[in-house]
């Protein structure tokens, strides 16, 4: 594998070939790694497919910087090199036809594997360079009939419903925050999702995460509600009417899922196999308004992935009713003004009201009584499927020996690694029986044994099991269970630590800086521009919706935001006078992320003074901003050693308006500075007195006896950078 990603390297840094001429049309490749390695150390691998060029090309080892591939059929022979031109991306596809207006049903689970087919050979190099493929998918399901099954379909087994224009779907069942961060992409709009994920997951447990292989090498992601309707509530990107609406389609059909936000514009929604936004609809909003941002919504979400139409919901609230004949006429407007419509139904709540509109072949939206709604077409259940619910209803029932037998006998009858439905019954069979088996040791004094049986079922399986049967065994245990925490902990890495603690001055020094000046502060806070662009788009959407209480809470919270950009501004002025004043040998130093830290990078950088940044290492892969000088910033494992190096050799440390983070920062440098484990440097809290007594009454702190009068003097007070640096020198020549 580590040559496959070496020659995938290669091929993605190739330059333009002098030996291709003209314009190479997208290629299909299969790829096949070959299990016999050709030579020690290497893999086989195989390229095949049909290469179509205009007028002609003509291969050259210099296509690909000299790089041959090898067949594993023939591992004798050269494959002929391809050109560089074939690592072009392909251009976005066009709206498949209207046969793709719903969802349809899903092939049955791969039961071989498959070669992996990739659009263009960038793909291909991509693909291995991102990992994928390491990692198996729980499900995968094909979309190959797409074209040639009746709309809206879906098998009685509860297969999901794949959009036209999809590839394949892996269903991924999620156990833990690793499975997060592996199957959801990060990017600068799903990156929030994905540590708000993390942070929601033990009461989200069970579901899982859709990835949607398009025809045209790209995905996307969408995470599953069907296995726990309840989610609706619970996923963290999900407003209170998107959820409300959610709810309402819930009543109709459990094949949601909500899809991950890309770059570009991305609905909201997965129903039924179709890509599917939702609107809330206010009385005093424009439907033609909101019909055509959903429109536009889906059509550029479906060029980018080459889907079929779209559809979209439109929750009208505070309305009894539909209003038929007024959203006819609004969708007879629609269809008129927009150029390329790409939804082939629209779906209008009204209190307990459904109402259906379907385009035809003529263009135009009619009401659709006859259709179900969202595509749905519910079968009976087959013979294998009641003979498992049946399994399921014993288990249920405490009747766990007849559960068994009849489990056994499914088993014996069927492929059991392949039918899911059998594995969730065998699933539920062993949680009931551990579950009594706990309750009856319990019962009988032998709470250490209960202890031990359910760290074996903890260990042996998964997390989304064992956080549905946790609440009755912590029950039946009677106390709060005791995790192995000691045994879990990662012991730290010494040489990284030490190597932490020493690189950073030693690279400072080397350097030519002679001290620093630490500065602490909010990554929250945004830059007078951002935060009166975000004022501005608030209080639009709030004008829009008069009567929307979340948004008039946007717009007040975009005026706070705007109120605070002040400190930014301070921030970089301050930077800005420490790096004058310093000549060169006093550097500011940050956490190296956004908001104040940046203003205080950025100051100093334009100054031309030296901008120090130790950023943090996170899953959700954290950069440092763009205004630390080359060679400055640093990049740590661990919190407890940058912590050390933002406030080793400082001559000053000051902390701006900020969070928990920035909070965590000054008290532990008044507590070591207050027990003298650390020499006292100047320390001055920046801003008006007026705030830091609103959120930290230091006098109080003293009129309680909690700390001594002479305490208050380990810090000083400035408003303004002049200030600041006042306090900084009067501190330094008292020879704090």
């Amino acid at each position: 594998m580590r040559t496959l990603r070496l020659l995938t390297a290669l091929l993605l840094s190739a330059g333009p070939s002098a030996a291709a001429v003209g314009r190479v049309a997208p290629v299909g490749v299969t790829a096949r790694l070959n299990p016999t390695p050709l030579v020690a150390g290497s893999a086989g691998l195989s390229l095949t497919g049909s290469l179509r060029a205009t007028p002609a090309f003509v291969p050259d080892a210099a296509a690909l910087g000299g790089v041959s591939l090898l067949s594993a059929g023939a591992p004798d022979r050269r494959t002929p090199l391809l050109p560089a031109s074939l690592l072009a991306a392909p251009a976005p596809a066009p709206l498949l036809p209207a046969g793709g207006a719903a969802g349809v049903a899903a092939d049955a689970p791969a039961s071989k594997p498959q070669p992996l087919v990739f659009h263009s050979i960038k793909d291909f190099a991509a693909h291995i360079l991102a990992g994928r493929g390491q990692e198996a998918a729980d499900r995968i399901y094909s979309g190959a009939r797409a074209r040639e099954e009746a709309p809206g379909v879906v098998a009685p087994d509860g297969r999901p419903s794949i959009p036209v224009g999809v590839r394949e779907v892996e269903v991924h069942s999620v156990r833990g925050p690793p499975d997060i961060a592996r199957w959801i992409p990060s990017g600068s709009n799903s990156d929030g999702l994905r540590e708000a994920l993390r942070a929601s997951l033990q009461r989200m447990l069970p579901f899982d995460i859709f990835v949607y292989r398009d025809a045209l090498g790209g995905s996307f992601a969408a995470v599953d509600l069907s296995k726990n309707p309840a989610n609706a509530d619970r996923h963290p990107e999900l407003a209170p009417h998107e959820s409300a609406a959610i709810k309402k389609i819930q009543l109709w059909t459990k094949d949601l899922q909500v899809l991950v936000r890309e770059e570009g514009k991305t609905p909201d929604l997965v129903v039924g196999g179709v890509v599917t936004e939702l609107k809330s609809f206010h009385p005093q909003g424009d439907l033609l308004t909101t019909l055509t941002a959903a429109n536009e919504q889906v059509s550029k979400h479906a060029q980018r992935h080459g889907l079929g139409l779209g559809a979209v919901v439109v929750d009208m609230m505070h309305r009894d009713a539909v209003p038929v004949e007024l959203v006819r006429a609004k969708l007879a407007e629609f269809t008129a003004q927009t150029r390329s419509v790409a939804v082939a139904r629209v779906y209008v709540f009204a209190g307990s009201e459904l109402k259906a509109f379907s385009r035809g072949a003529d263009g135009v939206f009619r009401l659709d009584e006859a259709t179900r709604p969202f595509g749905r077409v519910e079968g009976r259940r087959d013979a294998p499927t009641r003979e498992v619910h049946r399994v399921q209803l014993l288990t249920k029932a405490g009747r766990l020996e007849g559960a068994r037998s009849r489990l056994a006998q499914l088993e014996h009858q069927a492929d059991a690694g392949v039918d899911t439905r059998l594995t969730e019954a065998r699933e539920q069979l062993d949680a009931e029986r551990v579950f009594r088996k706990i309750s009856k040791m319990v019962s009988h004094g032998r709470d250490r044994e209960a202890y031990a049986v359910w760290d074996r079922f903890r260990l042996s399986h998964s997390a989304a099991l064992v956080h549905q049967v946790a609440d009755k065994v912590r029950a039946a245990l009677k106390i709060t269970l005791v995790p192995d925490s000691v045994a879990q902990a990662r012991v730290p890495d010494s040489a990284v630590v030490v190597r932490e603690i020493t690189e950073p001055a030693r690279r400072l020094r080397e350097k030519g800086v002679r001290a620093t000046v630490t500065v602490y502060g909010s990554a929250r806070i945004k830059t007078p521009e951002a935060a009166a662009a975000a004022l501005a788009e608030a209080q639009a959407a709030a004008g829009a919706y008069p009567r929307d209480a979340a948004a008039a809470k946007r717009v007040d919270a975009a005026k706070r935001d705007l109120a605070m950009s002040k400190y930014y501004l301070l921030a970089q002025r301050f930077g800005a006078l420490v790096a004058r004043k310093g000549l060169g040998l006093v550097a500011v130093v940050t956490g190296g992320g956004p908001g104040i830290m940046e203003a205080a990078n950025k100051g100093a950088f334009a100054a031309g003074g030296p901008s120090v940044g130790y950023n943090i290492i996170l899953e959700h892969e954290q950069s440092a901003n763009a205004h630390i000088t080359p060679g400055l910033e640093f990049e740590f494992e661990n919190f407890a050693t940058r912590k050390i190096a933002l406030r080793h050799g400082a001559m000053a440390l000051t902390y701006f308006p900020g969070g928990f983070g920035t909070m965590d920062e000054l008290f532990e440098v008044l507590t070591l500075m207050q027990t003298k484990k650390m020499p006292r440097v100047p320390i001055v809290l920046m801003g008006e007195k007026e705030y830091w007594d609103q959120v930290l009454d230091f006098d109080e702190f003293a009129r309680l006896g909690l700390i001594s009068p002479g305490d208050l003097s380990l810090f000083a007070f400035a408003e303004d950078e002049h200030q600041a640096w006042a306090a900084i020198e009067k501190g330094v020549a008292a020879g704090r």
